[in-house]
């Protein structure tokens, strides 16, 4: 059992290594000096993974201090494949993003609603991914659909989900969510929808919609709402009946 976990991470790692070392694409206005971020956190020990659009511009370094190794660092041009020994040095320092100076703002939201059952960036247990790896100078809303499409490789999900055996993937957001149905051409009639109540610190009521669906023989969980912008205690206690 042992020997074929085994192979089946070496599989893993060399298909990501491949997608490292990919020179940035000339069609979308990429940041400078990135590289794509296929994954963040230990890919090589996670349970369970959240999923996310695209990564952000401040992912790479942030008050001076670098978060992970890049082109910038490794002086490598945009246009460039990497080496072997270039992609291994940007892998390695993916693995261990959540222990150098990780994007706290937007992780520890997310980091929040799985911690009380064990599951942590922080320790191991869930690895990031996004539809697409690549950072891009504008926002992806204001990106041009052909644009969206040809950064979206959702080879990099189908492969983790697979070789490393995540039963759990997690989307934050409706239109993650929707973007990650379409992108997949999944058959809305498969996803089943469910709508919860909840009462707001003053008063009021408001709804939220857990979605539910299955790929790679992994169970796909979703909500439509936003959680950096707020998130109820309910919600909470919802996503974690699934762990």
């Amino acid at each position: 059992m042992y020997k074929r976990e085994s192979t089946m991470q070496q599989l893993l790692k060399e298909f990501l290594l491949d997608k490292i070392s990919e020179p940035l694409p000339t069609n979308v206005k990429i940041v400078e000096g990135s590289i794509p971020i296929v994954f963040f956190c230990n890919v090589e020990k996670a349970e369970i993974a959240t999923l996310s659009l695209n990564p952000s511009n401040i992912e790479f370094e942030h008050n001076g201090v670098r978060r992970c190794v890049d082109r910038k660092h490794l002086k490598v041009s945009d246009s460039q494949k990497l080496t072997r020994e270039q992609a291994e040095s940007v892998y390695q320092s993916l693995l261990l993003f959540f222990q150098v100076n990780p994007y706290k703002t937007w992780f520890n939201p997310m980091n929040k609603l799985f911690q009380s059952k064990g599951f942590e960036y922080y320790n191991d247990k869930i690895v990031h991914l996004d539809i697409s790896p690549w950072a891009t100078s504008n926002k992806w809303d204001s990106l041009s659909r052909e644009e969206r499409e040809s950064i979206i490789d959702t080879s990099i999900i189908k492969k983790v989900i697979e070789k490393r055996g995540i039963k759990k993937l997690f989307i934050n957001g409706k239109t993650a969510f929707n973007v990650f149905c379409d992108t997949l051409s999944l058959n809305r009639n498969d996803i089943q929808q469910s709508t919860f109540t909840y009462t707001t610190q003053n008063g009021n009521n408001r709804s939220f919609i857990i979605y539910e669906t299955e790929i790679f023989n992994c169970k796909v969980v979703g909500w439509n709402l936003y959680i950096h912008q707020g998130c109820p205690q309910d919600l909470v206690i919802k996503i974690n009946d699934y762990l």
